[in-house]
């Protein structure tokens, strides 16, 4: 079972990887097993199936369709999106739950021992107790990054974006005043030369507009724009768009 043990692998390692099924004919219940770096395991020997699975690699989902006179079950398996959140403080532990309810791997940093820690974090993947700046170093990201800025200060955020801003990530959403997102753009443009269009990525004020107070309520507004943003969706209250867009979906 060299395609199972290759797939579960993989899966493991939360690496992506895609898996093809041939569902009927001669060669039916044969598999074809593949991640960004090519064929990891073949019982087919098709080149275009291989095409093909690289195609539902860069795509995701599943979806059974014929190719090279064979039909298929094709499924990409990626691995989970993974939240960075920048700060420790009382925001941070509910948006920390929010973002593994909704299948996130959490990643938490401060330079605290007192925040940054499983006590008050027991459920966050990985724990980063440094400076930001050397934390955002550690890190690896990419098109399934999302960004979480709840840092004590604009200059920790600024220290953050200055690393981050230009990097291909999903979503950057810092929190604070419309006054101290001004102060940091400024400085960020001003001080460090970052161009204006880099900083249109950035959401800010962070969350949707729920006049959210407490950090529960702020965690929920946060989390609901990481979702809006994965999924996509006008964020409206679903009672207020066309009935029939509703009960079309």
């Amino acid at each position: 079972m060299d395609w199972l043990n290759a797939l579960a692998r993989e899966i493991a390692a939360h690496r992506p990887v895609a898996l093809i099924t041939v569902v009927d004919g001669p060669l039916a219940g044969r598999h074809m097993v593949a991640g960004p770096d090519g064929i990891l395991a073949d019982q087919v020997g098709s080149p275009v199936l291989a095409r093909t699975l690289e195609q539902i690699l860069a795509s995701g989902g599943a979806r059974c369709v014929t190719v090279d006179g064979l039909r298929i079950y094709v499924e990409a398996f990626l691995p989970p999106p993974e939240l960075v959140i920048f700060g420790a403080g009382h925001v941070a532990q509910p948006v920390a739950q929010l973002g593994k309810l909704l299948g996130f791997t959490v990643t938490v940093i401060d330079d605290r021992p007192d925040f940054a820690n499983a006590g008050r974090f027991p459920g966050a993947d990985r724990i980063i107790c440094d400076g930001f700046v050397a934390a955002t170093r550690q890190l690896t990201v990419g098109p399934s990054t999302y960004v979480v800025l709840v840092t004590r200060g604009h200059r920790h955020d600024m220290d953050c974006l200055l690393e981050l801003v230009r990097q291909p990530v999903a979503y950057i959403g810092m929190i604070g005043s419309r006054i101290r997102v001004e102060t940091v753009f400024r400085l960020l443009t001003e001080e460090h030369g970052v161009n204006p269009a880099c900083l249109e990525k950035i959401h800010a004020p962070i969350g949707l507009d729920l006049n959210a107070r407490t950090p529960g309520e702020i965690a929920v507004a946060v989390a609901a724009e990481l979702l809006k943003v994965r999924r996509g969706g006008t964020g409206q209250s679903l009672s207020r768009l066309d009935r029939g867009k509703i009960h079309g979906r």
